[in-house]
């Protein structure tokens, strides 16, 4: 059974574990699983600065493509980072 705080707890060894810009990138993907496109987060206490370094790995390492790029924005929006999410509307532009 899941309890509440199973999912941060989750991302948060496991990003460790990895270490690195690869375990932000890890956490940053585990963040937009649980909480992306959807009306209410699923895990609040994820770290939003974390997310957005595990975004700046995964741009940096791979690229990002533009699903990635709108999950994102949505969670920007979602934590009220206006200036961030105003960063990746930009690279979004008309796609």
């Amino acid at each position: 059974m899941v309890s509440a705080g199973d999912s941060e707890t989750f991302a948060q060894n496991i990003s460790e574990r990895i270490a690195g810009p690869q375990g932000n990138l890890v956490y940053s993907e585990i963040a937009l699983a649980v909480n992306c496109c959807k009306a209410k987060e699923q895990a609040p206490n994820l770290s939003w600065s974390r997310v957005k370094e595990g975004f700046a790995a995964l741009d940096e390492l791979y690229g990002s493509t533009n699903h990635e790029l709108n999950e994102t924005a949505f969670m920007a929006a979602q934590q009220k980072d206006s200036e961030f999410a105003q960063q990746v509307f930009s690279r979004i532009s008309d796609n």
